[in-house]
């Protein structure tokens, strides 16, 4: 077996000790980690062979032997269907979450992404997405997968994310964002979010994982495309995480940039995010530490589980998060960044 291959089923079975996490405490921040370690994993996905294969290749999947997809005959997923007409896709982190009784002949071993597409490609005939639905299963509905979708257009496209799309406010739309799978018997029940749910989502996703990855891999050019459009900039980042048919409810006008002059060295940039409701975890500012106009530190302040205090976190390239301080009071929070910025 490849190292590749190992790591994929390392990180599967990561994937699934996290799908239990989630299901044990439905917390938004358990939720988004989810989603994000999803989008970066392969999966397998039971199909039909297409009527025109070959016999002998159908032999050979027949016999266990790994067989490459063949353009022109592309094999068929298999689909769930749900009592009230729902078609979902099936998606297994390993082979042996799928009973024997309920194999097909062909299994595909393909990237989420790919699966993501499959379903927005074909929205008139799938519109969900099982994760292991036979054992302690997850569904995924529209508003997730259009997310990773458009991340991953993003990508495709070398930007951070697509351009934001028109916005009202509507501050208390209802989003469906994922279904679960009931624990006994009767069909799944369904996590629903409020608007102010969602933005606290919002929030968090941008803070916490798009604008890193967009500071932190080429920070010369992403603060010269930042300080050229500020709020507009964040304006379009926070909107695109809204699913289609959502109204993102932000404007420009809800974000608050300070831009600091610390010495001839280090700048720091400040970015308040638009107000919520606290809950547990939300990030409230971004902090960029900027030295020498090549290295960028990231910085957020963070509500704690507790809501009584803020702590200071570290976000790295890598995606790793280092809590560095809790704050007694607020006061204390530009100066304590300042001190940090200035370290080594």
């Amino acid at each position: 077996m490849s190292d590749t291959k190992t790591q994929n089923e390392q990180e599967n079975i990561e994937l699934e000790s996290m799908v239990h996490d989630f299901l044990e405490n439905q917390v938004e921040q358990k939720f988004v980690a989810l989603m994000e370690k999803l989008e970066g994993v392969n999966v397998y996905v039971p199909a039909m062979p297409p009527q025109n294969m070959p016999p002998e290749m159908l032999e050979r999947i027949k016999a266990g032997e790994n067989v490459a997809a063949t353009a022109g005959i592309p094999p068929q997923p298999y689909l769930l269907r749900k009592s009230d007409g729902t078609n979902v896709l099936p998606i297994f982190t390993t082979k042996e979450q799928i009973p024997e009784e309920k194999r097909t002949p062909m299994l595909l071993y393909m990237p989420y992404s790919a699966c993501v597409a499959l379903v927005m490609g074909n929205q008139d005939k799938i519109q969900e997405i099982a994760l292991n639905p036979f054992t302690e299963g997850l569904t995924i509905n529209k508003p997730p997968i259009e997310v990773a979708f458009r991340r991953f257009q993003a990508r495709q496209n070398g930007n951070v994310m697509p351009q934001g799309r028109s916005h009202s406010r509507d501050s208390e739309q209802t989003l469906s964002a994922v279904t679960t799978p009931e624990a006994t018997a009767g069909g799944t029940k369904t996590v629903q979010m409020s608007g102010k749910e969602f933005r606290h989502l919002v929030n968090n996703r941008a803070a916490t994982v798009i604008l890193p990855m967009f500071f932190l891999g080429n920070p010369e050019k992403a603060m010269e495309q930042f300080m050229e459009q500020k709020e507009k900039f964040l304006l379009e980042i926070f909107a695109s995480l809204y699913p289609e048919g959502a109204h993102c409810d932000y404007e420009t006008d809800d974000f608050s940039i300070l831009t600091m002059q610390v010495s001839d060295t280090l700048q720091i940039v400040r970015i308040d995010l638009p107000s919520v409701q606290p809950m547990e975890e939300s990030v409230l500012r971004i902090y960029l530490a900027v030295k020498d106009e090549k290295e960028l530190r990231y910085y957020v302040v963070q509500r704690t589980a507790q809501k009584e205090e803020n702590r200071i976190l570290r976000i790295y390239e890598d995606k790793h998060q280092e809590v560095l301080m809790t704050l007694d009071d607020y006061g204390s929070e530009i100066s304590e960044i300042m001190s940090l910025a200035e370290e080594g």
